[in-house]
């Protein structure tokens, strides 16, 4: 089941697009709907605040921002998806970590009006080092600008230069001017922006699900399974003799005696492994 996950810095419009997404694609419960209704009118929002259809803690709600990554599980087209809606803030950055741990596909959100910042270029570099395959780089709150074309084109050579300074390519990315708000370019084309040809949210980033959705024998096959991995005497001096969590990147189904140990890069052979939990077998 593909993963998808949102990423960018505090009040790019992470919530609000996975909201009109959700709305525009009718995955939107209308009981949720209803909800998300009613708070935006006690808010005085002008519309429908679709943020709040992921921001559900008190304090989320409070104080307008995400904590917690919230997920949502849709289906498109026969498709099921999984949504993830990650915080902004650069103290809760392990939280958008661990979004990006067990996710394939990204949405990078960047504040037309305002530009790229420190926690754009710290998410854009995890996506990197999680080996995120698929970006999707959204220059949303493209319609509170005046010249949204010239504003489109500076912000992606800019992002295309960090991505060159990157430690992990990406498979592929993708560049779309967009506004939460107004529903630009997140489900369908809009007129507001004739020059861009390029494909929207949805299509940019289920046309890559498809294709994670391949049958197994054409694709490679990828476990991520979270292990604890307890130093040897050999070891121990290298890795101060301490239990290290460890993740098995690159194994091969069902087991494999060659793993990777993260984040420090090193490889080591495991002598066998132990079921914890009825996930692990």
């Amino acid at each position: 089941m593909p993963h998808i996950f949102t990423c960018g810095s505090v009040d790019d419009g992470k919530s609000t697009i996975l909201g009109r997404f959700l709305f525009d694609t009718g995955c939107l419960p209308d009981d949720l709907l209803a909800k998300v209704t009613k708070e935006s009118h006690q808010r005085a929002f002008d519309g429908c605040d679709y943020s709040l259809a992921f921001d559900g803690l008190i304090d989320e709600k409070a104080q307008g921002i995400t904590i917690d990554v919230a997920w949502r599980y849709v289906t498109l087209d026969g498709m099921p998806l999984v949504l993830a809606d990650c915080p902004g803030h650069t103290q809760y950055t392990r939280n958008m970590v661990s979004a990006a741990s067990q996710c394939a596909a990204g949405i990078l959100l960047v504040d037309a009006s305002r530009g790229i910042t420190a926690q754009t270029r710290r998410h854009l570099y995890v996506c990197s080092l999680m080996r995120i395959r698929h970006i999707f780089v959204a220059i949303n709150k493209i319609d509170l600008v005046e010249d949204a074309a010239a504003t489109f084109e500076v912000l992606t050579a800019s992002i295309q230069d960090l991505l060159a300074t990157l430690p992990h390519p990406f498979d592929t990315v993708v560049f779309a001017p967009t506004s939460g708000v107004k529903g630009t370019n997140v489900v369908r084309r809009a007129s507001s922006t004739d020059g861009y040809t390029g494909p929207h949210c949805l299509n940019g980033c289920c046309s890559k699900c498809k294709r994670m959705q391949a049958p197994l024998r054409d694709r490679r096959i990828r476990s991520h399974c979270p292990v604890y991995c307890r130093c040897s005497a050999k070891t121990a001096p290298v890795l101060n003799g301490e239990d290290t969590m460890a993740r098995c990147l690159k194994v091969r189904w069902p087991w494999a005696k060659l793993c990777m140990l993260c984040p420090a890069g090193r490889a080591a052979v495991s002598k066998r492994f132990t079921p914890l939990g009825p996930t692990c077998k």
